[in-house]
């Protein structure tokens, strides 16, 4: 019990620590839509001025005229990645573009603003790894389930001649193998039909 307690309370904080990431990126996202668009020539200006990579400083330079629709494309790739982590949903992507965009702003600002970037990577890497841990130990832990969905066809006075037998099951060879039977009741025969959602 206490293993299983511990394995629990380790993938509530790794769900917690997801979340935290995509709150992150969705609080981003809002402040860029509502606040920071309004001066984004003046904030792409301060990242071009700041830039210590050449080939930033050009490009940031050519991005100047174009600042606010940059700013809000910014703001809803932030707003994706954040809905996703939010969400639960393509997880590993989500936090490998995450982990894209902090490192790939770190030339574009002046020290020590790109500090907080280039120590959020490494974190954003190990709440993957722990999310990924963490949702391969909840599907190893998933308890078997059949799912029936029988069709009853019924046929008088006549024997239903099924691929198994009757009153026999498949003998299932992998997770989501499908397997028919025959189950016979009387002079009507169900045809049952289910499919067996595992691991």
């Amino acid at each position: 019990m206490d293993g299983t307690s511990d394995r629990t309370t380790r993938c509530g904080i790794w769900l917690w620590a997801r979340r935290a990431v995509g709150v992150y990126f969705a609080g981003s996202a809002v402040l860029n839509a509502v606040h920071t668009v309004r001066r984004a020539t003046d904030l792409v200006a301060w990242f071009r001025d700041g830039a210590w990579l050449p080939p930033y400083r050009r490009t940031l330079g050519a991005l100047v005229p174009v600042a606010r629709p940059l700013v809000l494309a910014t703001a809803a790739f932030e707003a994706v990645v954040g809905w996703h982590l939010l969400r639960g949903r393509r997880v590993n992507g989500a936090l490998r573009w995450a982990q894209a965009w902090v490192l790939g702003l770190c030339p574009a600002l002046p020290w020590p603003y790109w500090v907080p970037n280039a120590l959020s990577a490494p974190l954003f890497e190990l709440v993957r790894r722990g999310t990924l841990r963490s949702d391969e130990t909840a599907r190893k832990r998933r308890p078997v389930r059949v799912f029936p969905l029988c069709k009853v066809m019924k046929f008088m006075n006549k024997d239903c001649a099924g691929p198994l037998g009757e009153g026999r099951f498949a003998q299932m060879k992998n997770s989501r193998e499908v397997f028919l039977g025959i189950a016979r009741r009387g002079k009507a025969s169900t045809y049952g039909l289910s499919i067996y959602l595992g691991r």
